[in-house]
């Protein structure tokens, strides 16, 4: 463009053939996706034991990363532990070492997680909340992750394919589904603080905005449903008119 002006304006004589820069399309941003319930449901059939499918539950109702989850314990105060479990408002309390901002954080308890914690009898709340216990001890979060990968796996719930690699359902993709139904339920900002995002940004990005073939299906779901009640309606006034004549 300023070589085209500096042409009109007889500053040079020619304007050169420069090549314009092709822009670059945007890829996926994201190697995985919210699993749907019914996915949900059946990785928990192929959970090994109760064990997994307290932690799948548990990543599943509280959108834990999985190291957080992994640390999650009833009363260690240097650990990610929640309180007043059985009070009407029970909290998480999230460490500084445990976030990303390397700040103390009080958090609100969802209240299917927290109903899920109190099928725990008190006498009975010691220890890590997802024990996971192997013949070599404590799982890691590299042997845990693996091993729910490969229960996506053999529930056959696939979150990405190429014609390289196909990626099945992880521990980061029930924690996606936390965040995808919250979306549709609180506003960004409280969204931002259940996910724990140290940017609403992050929030925006990856869970506000909403896929747009998805969004089109509510919306065409709900323009047959009003034309269904028209079209009720006309039928019941006219079926009146009839019966009267």
């Amino acid at each position: 463009a300023a070589l085209s002006w500096g042409h009109t304006q007889k500053l040079i004589a020619v304007v050169p053939n420069v090549p314009r820069p092709v822009r670059v399309r945007k890829g996926r941003q994201a190697k995985g996706r919210p699993i749907t319930k019914e996915e949900y449901e059946r990785m928990l059939k192929k959970c090994p034991n109760p064990d997994w499918q307290r932690l799948l539950r548990g990543l599943w109702l509280s959108g834990f990363r999985l190291g957080e989850a992994l640390d999650f314990h009833w009363t260690d105060t240097a650990r990610i532990r929640p309180i007043d479990v059985d009070d009407k408002r029970p909290m998480l309390v999230i460490p500084g070492e445990s976030e990303k901002g390397n700040e103390d954080r009080l958090l609100p308890m969802t209240p299917d997680f927290a109903k899920m914690l109190r099928e725990t009898p008190t006498k009975e709340r010691q220890g890590f909340v997802f024990p996971l216990n192997g013949r070599k001890g404590r799982y890691t979060i590299d042997s845990t992750s693996a091993r729910i990968v490969k229960i996506g796996k053999a529930a056959n719930v696939v979150v990405h394919k190429t014609t390289k690699k196909t990626k099945f359902g992880s521990a980061h993709d029930l924690r996606r589904s936390f965040g995808d139904r919250w979306s549709r339920k609180v506003m960004p900002v409280v969204l931002q603080q259940l996910m724990r995002h140290e940017s609403i940004e992050t929030t925006l990005k990856f869970y506000v905005g909403r896929d747009a073939e998805k969004l089109a299906d509510e919306l065409w779901a709900e323009e047959r449903h009003v034309e269904t009640q028209e079209h009720d309606t006309l039928h019941d006034t006219a079926k009146s008119a009839t019966d009267s004549a």
